[in-house]
């Protein structure tokens, strides 16, 4: 799958880029596995302050939706 052969690791540096974050979102839409999410998640909560300053809310947005989607993380996404 996407994440695994090609963002894994990498999901907090693409996520800043102007034009790779968008299939950071697009992955993010499609996770189908709560554990997939739960990893997306956990590379990604500490860049979601900086995220929110550097306009990177689609980012933001998908990883709420996923996280709401497959019923996880939902409490530390809140915080």
């Amino acid at each position: 799958d996407m994440y695994t052969k090609g963002m894994r690791g990498k999901l907090g540096e693409l996520s800043f880029h102007p034009v790779a974050n968008y299939p950071v979102q697009k992955l993010l839409s499609h996770l189908k596995d709560r554990g997939q999410a739960q990893l997306c998640f956990d590379e990604l909560k500490d860049n979601i302050k900086d995220m929110f300053q550097r306009n990177r809310l689609g980012v933001v947005w998908r990883l709420c939706e996923a996280c709401g989607r497959l019923k996880t993380r939902q409490r530390e996404m809140m915080k």
